[in-house]
């Protein structure tokens, strides 16, 4: 509240009480009329202490403020001031008979008890919860901290009591937000409450904890104390001596007889010992391997899955020749012209002579024998057939095949030679040859000059629609020509 507030509010009345009653008026007022309340009174908050003041004596019904006197402190038209009155006093009305159900909720009832409480949960030592229960209450009520409707005894200070207790004695199997809200305890309330058993409760506290540890050292002492009588009488031998029971043992069953076509592997285990669980694993008796030989009898037992299979010498060995073998030598014969392969060694590669070769190979004690071998005249326009499927190679001028004769040797590590360029390729390399991924400059840009395909098809439709129309009904605009001639203006 304003001081504005509490200055017109006071040249208004001329009691004290009238002057406590109208400040108290005010603050619900101011809170029960605000916009979205339901009792908006708009622009008529000003009028609102003038308002007050009248209501609170009417209240007190000491005559001290009158009605035309409010008007006018109100500075509104009489209509108005009759129209915001009327709202405030139901906005009043309303608060007041909610304060009566939740005095006459928490006064009247009188069902919640600290016995029927602590019945209802069966704690363990209920006179002791019920006693200090009952002294917290009792502490609060001498002290008068709480008046008016929270003075005790009533269902509020009940609940906060038992909620302060449960704290203190870290009982946490209770859910005491359903109590609050079985009794229609406001937050606020129950939060007064609690404040005032705060400051006025703490002896009350410290007894309380001091009880608790003198019941906690008297039920060890119970314990201790019953332990040892226990422990004696299970010490004491007992009077009747036990006699052993006599059940005959029973003798082993009678196993039936053994087919002669089974096998052993097939006999359960309980003829090998009765007196245990019999098993019902496999048995696999292990034998020796057998020779990798022919005349196996079968005397010799195997697994019962299956049988023991004969290891025979089904592929011969085959001994492929040592890497330091050299291959015959081939004394390769010349044709016309020769084409070479993509997928084996070009001619280039092979050493040119044999004086060549003998000279990069290591002198050996092997001897080297030379093939004749003639080759097939091959034509330049012959295509090799394709090992795998790589792209055809395109060179610019066709190398010339060397004609000296050349001996080639199979050896394990293949030697290269360096290729020299021969004088018709070093004669050609002036020419320019265009390469074959060439791309244009601005190719990307292309598609900017070049005109919608689906707009062109649309045009020509479009076209053709329109040839149609003007030769059944002729062109639009073929008469204005024609008044445009006869007016002399065309």
């Amino acid at each position: 509240m304003s001081r504005l507030d509490q200055a017109a509010v006071r040249k208004i009345c001329s009691k004290t009480e009238t002057i406590d009653v109208a400040l108290n008026l005010l603050n619900v007022a101011k809170l029960k009329t605000k916009a979205g309340s339901g009792f908006d009174i708009g622009q008529s908050t000003s009028g609102l202490p003038a308002i007050c003041a009248y209501i609170a004596s009417l209240k007190l019904k000491n005559g001290d403020v009158t009605k035309s006197n409010a008007q006018v402190a109100s500075c509104l038209a009489s209509k108005v001031f009759n129209a915001a009155l009327a709202k405030v006093q139901d906005a009043l009305d309303t608060e007041s008979k909610r304060d009566t159900k939740a005095t006459s909720r928490a006064r009247g009832s009188g069902k919640l008890s600290y016995e029927n409480f602590v019945e209802r949960f069966g704690w363990t030592n209920p006179d002791f919860i019920v006693g200090c229960m009952k002294d917290v209450e009792q502490t609060l009520a001498d002290s008068k901290d709480l008046k008016g409707r929270l003075a005790p005894p009533n269902t509020i200070v009940t609940v906060a009591v038992i909620k302060w207790v449960c704290e203190v004695l870290v009982i946490r199997n209770v859910r005491l937000v359903d109590i609050q809200a079985e009794h229609s305890v406001s937050d606020k309330d129950l939060k007064a409450v609690l404040v005032a058993i705060d400051t006025t409760c703490d002896v009350v506290e410290r007894e309380i904890l001091l009880k608790r540890k003198e019941l906690a050292a008297n039920k060890k002492r119970m314990k201790g104390a019953v332990a040892p009588v226990a422990s004696s009488s299970k010490s004491r031998p007992s009077a009747v001596p036990r006699q052993a029971s006599q059940s005959p043992i029973k003798s082993p069953a009678k196993l039936p007889s053994r087919s002669p076509s089974k096998s052993v592997l097939k006999a359960p285990s309980v003829e090998c010992s009765p007196s245990k669980t019999p098993t019902h694993k496999r048995k696999v008796i292990f034998s020796a391997e057998a020779e990798d030989t022919d005349d196996f009898d079968g005397s010799e037992l195997d697994t019962p899955s299956r049988k023991k299979r004969k290891v025979a010498d089904a592929f011969p060995t085959v001994v492929f020749p040592s890497s330091a073998k050299r291959l015959p030598a081939l004394n390769l014969t010349p044709g016309r012209g020769l084409t070479a392969s993509s997928s084996r060694t070009t001619l280039d590669e092979i050493p040119e002579s044999a004086a060549e070769s003998s000279e990069a190979l290591p002198d050996s004690d092997h001897e080297e024998t030379i093939m004749q071998v003639d080759l097939p005249v091959v034509s330049t326009t012959a295509t090799p057939a394709p090992s795998t499927p790589r792209r055809p190679r395109k060179s610019t001028s066709q190398a010339q095949l060397p004609a000296t004769p050349s001996d080639y040797y199979g050896t394990p590590s293949r030697r290269n030679k360096t290729m020299t360029p021969s004088k018709a390729v070093t004669d050609n390399e002036d020419e320019f040859v265009m390469p074959r991924r060439h791309r244009p400059i601005l190719l990307g840009y292309k598609q900017w000059f070049e005109v919608d395909p689906r707009l062109k098809r649309e045009l020509s439709l479009a076209e053709s629609a329109k040839a149609i129309l003007v030769g059944k009904h002729g062109h639009p605009f073929e008469h204005l020509k024609q008044v445009a001639v006869e007016a002399g203006c065309a």
